[in-house]
C-alpha cells in the first residue's frame, strides 16, 4: 500500500516494486542503464588550456584567473575537468533521442561506508530527498544499489553510451520522472548563509 511522506518542499508517495530493473534492450531508450559513462564536474580553480589553437598534444593547463583572454573569443574555452566512469540512467525522451546526439543522463552513486549518501539512505529510500532517487540492486544484471543523483544530471554525447546493462521497468521509470519533476518544482528561495 502506498505511503505518503513529506519534507520541506517535497511531498512524495513511497511505493515498492519487486523489480525495478529488467534486462537491457537492443537500442538507446529512456530508462536505459549504461555502465562506464564519464560523468564530468568542474572543481575550482578553473583551468583553461593554452595555446587556444593547436594540437591537443601541445596544450598546457593554465589558471583561468591568470589568463586575461579567458572566455574572450566567442565565450568558449577548452577546460580541464574531472570525470569518473559511472553507471547512468537515460532521462531523455524518444523525441530527444531520435533527433539529438546529446542525451540527458542521471548518474548512479553507490552507498559507500561513511558517505553522505549512506547517512541519508533511509530518507532517500523513503523519497524524502528531492535530489536523490533510490535504485534497488539486481545481482543477475550486475547492478549495485545506490542513488540516482538528480542534482548531478547532465548531458553526454550518445557515443559514450556503449554498454547497456539494464533498463528501468515502466513503474520505476515513471516513479523516477515523477520524483525528478517534484525536485525541479521545489520553490525555496531562502538565502544560504
Amino acid at each position: 500500500m502506498p505511503e505518503a511522506s513529506s519534507s520541506p518542499g517535497v511531498t512524495t508517495t513511497t511505493r515498492s516494486w519487486r523489480s525495478v530493473l529488467r534486462p537491457p534492450q537492443a537500442r538507446l531508450h529512456q530508462g536505459a542503464l549504461y555502465a562506464g559513462v564519464p560523468v564530468v564536474w568542474l572543481p575550482p580553480p578553473l583551468w583553461v588550456m593554452r595555446p587556444r589553437r593547436g594540437r591537443m598534444e601541445d596544450l598546457v593547463a593554465r589558471l583561468a584567473d591568470e589568463q586575461p583572454d579567458a572566455f574572450g573569443e566567442g565565450g568558449q574555452e577548452i577546460v580541464l575537468a574531472e570525470a569518473k566512469a559511472r553507471p547512468v540512467v537515460v532521462l531523455s525522451s524518444y523525441a530527444e533521442l531520435r533527433s539529438l546526439r546529446t542525451v540527458r543522463i542521471v548518474p548512479l552513486y553507490s552507498y559507500r561506508p561513511g558517505s553522505g549518501m549512506t547517512r541519508m539512505r533511509k530518507e532517500i529510500e523513503d523519497r524524502k530527498v528531492g535530489a536523490a532517487f533510490h535504485l534497488t540492486a539486481s545481482e543477475e544484471l550486475g547492478v549495485h544499489e545506490g542513488a540516482l543523483r538528480l542534482d548531478q544530471a547532465q548531458p553526454v554525447d550518445a557515443g559514450f553510451l556503449q554498454h547497456q546493462v539494464a533498463s528501468l521497468t515502466d513503474g520505476a521509470l515513471a516513479a523516477l520522472i515523477d520524483h525528478a519533476v517534484r525536485y525541479i518544482r521545489i520553490l525555496d528561495r531562502r538565502n544560504v548563509a
